[in-house]
């Protein structure tokens, strides 16, 4: 294999050259950071970002170019270790099919403390969104499901090598340097799933963030990795994959872009992503049916092999395993019409009436690929409800409406302690980031509140 035909700097060659991305991807891009945002600054008082301020209080101050969700300032590659942790500290971040992983909460922070350190406009920030997001489906696609299913973490490990493209795209490296903090990112993935239900597992975004950014800086300063790392006898997919990832031969880049072809899926629910099929249609039989929670004598979920790996929690004692625990998301469906934030407290969790719905819920697992997720619900009646969902709400098939991301975006502000008017007056300033000058405003209306 030749240098140039190595995926990286196939991809190198596309995400340093000059596109039209077009309106449709340049407002899901928006849309797609002012959720990362919401998320991050809700995520700002979590426990985990405390203990991350508290560990790296010395590196963290007055002056420094990149600020620091909580207040002050640092160098970009601890801001993002912090800020991108706290977008994921919630689990209410997106998730990404290709990459199966929560890439913009790695994607965003990384940008963002780049962009602190330069002159850099709103329209160059979106650019380096729809470059970083391609990379993060380039890398996944290569790798995946077999990645997913060996047990690493992808947010950890395909979204920050992904990320590295966008950041590089944001300090205008050019295509050969760009592979290179690609390769260099390589050398860094990390992120395995017994973590899930831990602080780890939010802390494994913020690492993805602050690798990007440390591998384009290391990549501008002359370091560079193998170009062919990623499909290299003893590179990434021979490593991470077992070797069973499809890989990068015909791997298409940018047609169509991965933003409009397979669309992010923002979250509803502040818990994760494996549970949502079956909360949209819990939700949806009680709708349809009228039944209450005294009424149910179970619940039966069917789900995917890795879907159900992400859940193990069966009784949470604590927040991070609740957003972790299909019985506990379930007793909330049963009992209530909405999931927010609130419900991932330590009082929420010890209500006695969830607990005692906990047993109701089992999981069964369905190896077949690209099945639909499915609910058999009996009620004491003799009643059995059954329903099936491919897509969850949020996706490309079934999008949020304006409504909606406003919704959550308010109530992520307001979990942050943001009054109505500043959120609203953050909220319009975001919309317009496309159109921004220079990042200025941007910044202080983000961190400064």
């Amino acid at each position: 294999m030749t240098e140039i035909e190595a995926p990286l700097e196939r991809f190198g060659a596309w995400a340093a050259t000059t596109h039209d991305f077009g309106a449709e991807a340049r407002d899901g891009a928006v849309d797609a950071i002012i959720d990362t945002i919401d998320c991050m600054l809700a995520g700002a008082n979590d426990p985990v970002v405390s203990g991350l301020r508290a560990a790296f209080a010395d590196e963290i101050g007055a002056s420094g170019p990149a600020p620091v969700v909580g207040g002050g300032l640092a160098a970009p590659g601890r801001a993002a270790l912090i800020n991108g942790t706290s977008a994921h500290a919630l689990d209410f971040d997106d998730n990404f099919r290709p990459a199966r992983a929560h890439v913009s909460a790695v994607l965003v922070p990384a940008l963002l403390a780049t962009a602190a350190s330069r002159p850099v406009s709103g329209r160059a920030l979106v650019d380096a969104y729809i470059v970083g997001l391609e990379a993060q489906a380039f890398v996944g696609r290569g790798v995946n499901n077999a990645h997913n299913l060996a047990g690493w973490h992808p947010t950890g490990t395909v979204a920050g090598i992904g990320a590295a493209a966008g950041v590089s795209r944001l300090m205008g490296l050019d295509a050969g340097t760009l592979a290179a903090a690609m390769a260099n990112a390589v050398s860094a993935a990390a992120g395995v799933k017994a973590q899930f239900g831990t602080a780890m597992k939010p802390v494994h975004a913020g690492l993805a963030a602050r690798n990007a950014v440390e591998a384009a800086q290391l990549a501008a300063a002359g370091i560079h990795g193998n170009p062919a790392i990623l499909d290299h006898a003893l590179g990434f997919r021979a490593l991470y994959g077992g070797g069973d990832g499809p890989g990068w031969d015909a791997a298409t880049i940018g047609a169509p872009l991965a933003i409009l072809g397979d669309g992010l899926v923002p979250k509803l629910y502040p818990c994760c992503g494996s549970t949502h099929y079956a909360l949209d249609m819990v939700f949806a039989l009680r709708q349809q049916h009228g039944f209450a929670a005294d009424d149910v004598a179970s619940v039966q979920v069917e789900l995917g092999r890795a879907n159900h790996a992400n859940l193990p929690y069966g009784a949470p004692q604590d927040a991070m395993q609740a957003r972790f625990s299909m019985p506990y998301c379930i007793a909330l469906a049963l009992l209530q019409d909405h999931l927010g934030l609130e419900d991932f407290t330590p009082a929420a969790i010890a209500r006695p009436e969830v607990r005692a719905l906990l047993p109701l819920t089992t999981m069964v697992i369905n190896t077949a690929e690209g099945m639909p997720h499915r609910v058999t619900l009996t009620l004491r009646s003799g009643a059995v409800l059954h329903a099936e969902r491919s897509e969850v709400r949020g996706s490309l098939i079934e999008p949020f409406s304006e409504a909606e991301k406003q919704r959550k975006f308010m109530s992520c502000l307001a979990w942050a302690g943001v009054t109505p008017t500043t959120a609203s007056a953050l909220h319009a300033t975001l919309r317009n980031i496309d159109a921004a000058g220079d990042m200025t405003a941007l910044f202080a209306a983000i961190f400064d509140h």
